[in-house]
């Protein structure tokens, strides 16, 4: 089998949640022609009460109900928001892959860049099957703050659709998202390590340790065929990493750290590591085969008793078998946390 993540070769490998409630209505008489006419009124609504009647914002994910996953309708509604945004009369888009920002652990690596483009907001979502359709909810959030803007929803009916979109992620891509979600028991309480909401992530426990993990596009991303993806990974408190990669048919691999980065030491309290590094040399570029892979990332307070070897196929058992392996801390206590990212890869259109 092909090392698919051999430094020499170009590589294929290539987090705030909001929360609403699905509600199960009849559906409202939108045409298949009127719902996005529909969608820049709502976007208007939901930016009216900003100071600034001119809003510049980066495109976030949509993704399934709770599942925090994305499908292939994610990736359609992104392109049909592409088209719709400038027809509206407040939002702009600032057309460059910054969702990550959603996580504060994470903005630090956009401070520059929103603040010579004044970003002011990022817009993202669910969305939830309904009668005829799909009900999408979307949320306006600052950036700089964190605050609320503005919300929203719109029907999506399924004359609209393109036949045959995928609308849910597959049950295979739910039960390894629950296997991976925590794979240790940590030596100590500490909240939710995934890509927290932003108020939540600035009211939580500053005295347990906390992985920030998120692809550049953001939680549950959708890339296609030959795009290149970036991994963003921080800790609130000096620590041991390991990040690890887990493909659609569950092989694991430790990305981080590597030969070229990572393998001096811990990773200290706030600061931001970018895989692949500037100046690394090689890419991570997405192809076959398709579907939902994941971004695992453990930390520790006491080094780890061994490092696996980068860019190799971990042998034996499954995904979290592989990683529960390498999670033993060297002195054998410290804090542990975890974190989980997934992104989805879809053939091009």
């Amino acid at each position: 089998m092909p090392n698919r993540f051999a430094p020499s070769r170009v590589l294929r490998f290539t987090t705030a949640a909001i929360v609403f409630a699905a509600v199960v209505l009849f559906p409202p008489h939108v045409s298949a022609d009127s719902w996005n006419d529909e969608l820049a009124v709502a976007l208007d609504k939901a930016a009216a009460n900003y100071y600034n009647p001119d809003l510049l914002i980066v495109l976030g994910t949509f993704t399934y109900a709770h599942e925090d996953l994305s499908s292939p309708f994610s990736r359609w509604l992104a392109d049909e928001l592409h088209g719709l945004i400038p027809r509206t009369k407040s939002l702009r888009l600032f057309d460059k892959e910054a969702a990550a920002a959603m996580d504060p652990a994470l903005r630090q690596t956009y401070a520059a860049l929103f603040a010579s483009a004044k970003v002011d907001a990022i817009l993202y979502g669910r969305f939830f099957e309904a009668a005829g359709g799909l009900r999408v909810q979307f949320e306006l959030t600052g950036l700089s703050d964190g605050a609320l803007i503005g919300a929203g929803e719109v029907f999506v009916p399924r004359s609209a659709l393109p036949a045959g979109l995928g609308i849910r992620p597959g049950e295979g891509t739910v039960a390894a998202k629950a296997a991976l979600a925590l794979i240790g028991a940590p030596a100590a309480p500490v909240p939710a390590t995934q890509a927290a909401p932003v108020a939540a992530t600035q009211t939580a426990d500053v005295a347990a340790l906390r992985v920030s993990v998120s692809t550049d596009r953001g939680a549950g991303a959708v890339y296609a065929a030959g795009e290149r993806l970036h991994v963003l990974v921080a800790v609130n408190k000096r620590a041991w990493v390991k990040v690890y990669h887990i493909d659609v048919r569950g092989r694991v691999q430790l990305i981080w750290p590597n030969r070229f980065s990572g393998a001096g030491g811990p990773l200290e309290a706030g600061k931001v590591i970018q895989i692949p590094g500037d100046g690394d040399p090689f890419d991570f570029v997405l192809g076959p085969p398709f579907g939902t892979e994941f971004i695992k990332v453990v930390a520790s307070t006491e080094a780890f008793a061994a490092t696996e070897g980068d860019f190799a196929d971990l042998q034996g058992g499954t995904a979290r078998d592989s990683i529960a392996r390498g999670m033993t801390p060297a002195a054998g206590g410290g804090e542990r946390a975890e974190g989980l990212a997934s992104y989805l890869i879809l053939e091009k259109p």
